[in-house]
């Protein structure tokens, strides 16, 4: 049972705004991959990154984030964004580099509305 508590709080916190951690990313055109690089703020010291997405997509496609000095398709996380109403993608995991990449790959979308907001 505590686990299940802690799971939900972490989750549950991760889509919350911290406008000085907070790196919103709005996907304008979502029928087109789409990268962006992160750099970790001067005063965030936590080894830890949440994602958060919301919106809606005619079709599935996926979110990567990608640690720039290890391009080994091993170390890289990738999430799935399925097809229609997106609210509940919240996922949290250590990270301990200074940037990040975060991709959008579109696969089939063509219509829909996509926003990230990553606390790194």
């Amino acid at each position: 049972m505590k686990k299940v508590v802690i799971l939900c709080a972490l989750f549950s916190a991760s889509c919350r705004s911290d406008a000085l951690r907070d790196k919103a990313v709005i996907i304008r055109d979502v029928a087109r991959d789409t990268t962006v690089r992160l750099v970790k703020t001067q005063g965030n010291r936590s080894p830890s990154i949440s994602l958060c997405a919301v919106g809606s997509l005619d079709d599935s496609a996926t979110v990567t984030l990608r640690n720039p000095r290890q391009p080994e398709k091993l170390y890289w996380q990738t999430w799935r964004l399925p097809k229609g109403r997106l609210d509940s993608l919240k996922q949290r995991l250590d990270y301990y580099d200074h940037d990040v990449d975060v991709i959008y790959s579109h696969r089939n979308v063509s219509r829909g509305k996509l926003s990230l907001t990553v606390r790194y």
